[in-house]
């Protein structure tokens, strides 16, 4: 049996050490449950948390829809994102949001230039819709051969 769905369930990353886990596992929680709210109890439609050691051990967890949750300095994640992804959203010199959507491989990357910077970056990817746009590039209807 499948755990995880390939395409529409989301792996959020959080960096390995304990002080980022302590940090970043609350945020990933929370962005977990909205995810899991707008899934609408769907199998599939949901998150998984794990560690930026755990998911570079897994070619499984990278093949999935990606949100790295931590800056580059604790989360290898997104620190491979950050050259990568474009800028979507940036606050005050603090806060960053960078994502792609339309790429076969849908990622993002969330994080600030502290803790509180960090849940203000997951705070706005929820508030200004960028969610909404991933999960609606990621939950499309997809057909299926009836036999």
């Amino acid at each position: 049996m499948r755990l995880l769905d390939d395409a529409e369930t989301i792996v959020l990353v959080t960096g390995s050490s304990e002080s980022a886990r302590d940090r970043e596992r609350p945020l990933a929680e929370w962005l977990g449950a909205e995810i899991a709210r707008r899934g609408d109890g769907q199998w599939g439609r949901r998150a998984v948390i794990t560690g930026d050691e755990e998911y570079y051990a897994s070619d499984v967890l990278q093949r999935h829809p990606t949100i790295a949750i931590g800056g580059p300095g604790v989360n290898a994640v997104t620190q491979q994102f950050f050259p990568r992804l474009p800028m979507l959203y940036t606050a005050d010199e603090r806060v960053w949001i960078q994502g792609d959507f339309e790429a076969e491989q849908k990622r993002a990357g969330l994080w600030g230039a502290d803790a509180a910077g960090t849940s203000d970056a997951v705070n706005a990817f929820v508030i200004h819709g960028f969610l909404d746009r991933m999960l609606e590039r990621l939950w499309r209807f997809r057909s299926r051969a009836m036999v």
